[in-house]
């Protein structure tokens, strides 16, 4: 049997609300995780590790990065947050 996940897409909520706001809203929906957008990659680093942290922190599990349609730089996005 497959464990399936509920989790929160962040595109389009990054726009208007930050991560503390977005993890307390999954937090609130009961969900499992977040599957975070990254906003800049510019910043994207510091970013994934702040919003790692606070979904670890909540009990919740990052289900995905969400790279822009990119999928050939999830492997450079996730060095950046280990």
């Amino acid at each position: 049997m497959k464990n399936y996940k509920y989790s929160i897409n962040t595109n389009a909520l990054k726009k208007d609300m930050e991560p503390k706001d977005i993890v307390a809203l999954a937090l609130d929906c009961k969900l499992d995780g977040i599957e975070w957008g990254i906003r800049s990659m510019d910043n994207a680093a510091a970013e994934m590790k702040e919003m790692a942290q606070r979904t670890k922190d909540a009990g919740l599990e990052v289900v995905n990065w969400l790279i822009g349609g990119k999928p050939w730089k999830r492997d450079e996005l996730k060095k950046r947050v280990e």
